[in-house]
């Protein structure tokens, strides 16, 4: 897939749904469980430029790149680490509706960041770009107790909001595009996505009614529910 075109950003407008998912933060058979669902979507696309070369002889050059390649929370992290989102991010496609084809993450894309290394060849009397793409990503999580036999939402005291965290990341993929001209500017772009689903829970529940487990594992998660 080659959702952005010879531009250095693509903005996704209005962002699509990549991935819903759920996660257990903690499970205690017949008495108390925690969850937490999270919803990612899809912000930009960009041709990060990692590199420019120039080479004004009869001979082609190779030079060594390090690169950086795997998944970044950039807020947010304890949750992310937590709910392991990196993992649900395995296998998901993102969809252009306007080509047919699509981008699916690779397990070597979604692992946490990491820095590898590679060789460029660049050919006699040229002038190469080496751009890598990067995916911008942007995931909502709200959190669902279970407890004396009701799957509640979890929401603020006062305005019985559901409340929920965002985590920014960013994915550093394996894909890599060389040109003979820098890339410019910006773009927007509309994807397809999923449907959101619908909230996991049979009723609300208050966080001063919570458990005092799930207050203190909430509050280490972040999580600000009650009212100032």
């Amino acid at each position: 897939m080659n959702p952005v075109p010879s531009c250095r950003r693509a903005v996704a407008s209005p962002k699509p749904i990549i991935n819903q998912s759920r996660h257990i933060i903690y499970y205690f058979e017949n008495e108390e469980m925690l969850y937490a669902t999270s919803t990612t979507s899809l912000v930009a696309v960009e041709n990060e430029k990692l590199m420019h070369w120039e080479n004004n002889t009869n001979g082609q050059h190779i030079h060594e790149l390090e690169y950086t390649i795997g998944f970044k929370s950039l807020t947010t992290t304890t949750l992310s680490e937590r709910i392991a989102l990196h993992d649900s991010l395995k296998d998901v496609k993102i969809n252009d509706p306007n080509t047919g084809t699509y981008k699916e993450f690779l397990s070597e894309e979604v692992l946490p960041e990491r820095r590898l290394k590679t060789t460029v060849t660049v050919p006699s009397r040229s002038n190469l770009y080496f751009y890598q793409r990067k995916y911008v990503l942007e995931t909502d999580v709200y959190f669902t107790h279970n407890a004396w036999a009701r799957v509640c939402v979890v929401v603020s005291n006062r305005d019985r909001q559901v409340k929920s965290l965002k985590i920014l990341s960013t994915i550093h993929s394996a894909e890599f595009t060389t040109t003979e001209q820098e890339l410019q500017g910006m773009v927007s772009m509309e994807l397809s996505g999923q449907t959101k689903q619908v909230v996991f829970g049979d009723s609300q529940r208050r966080f001063d009614d919570l458990t005092d487990r799930a207050k203190e594992t909430l509050g280490g998660l972040g999580v600000q529910l009650v009212d100032r």
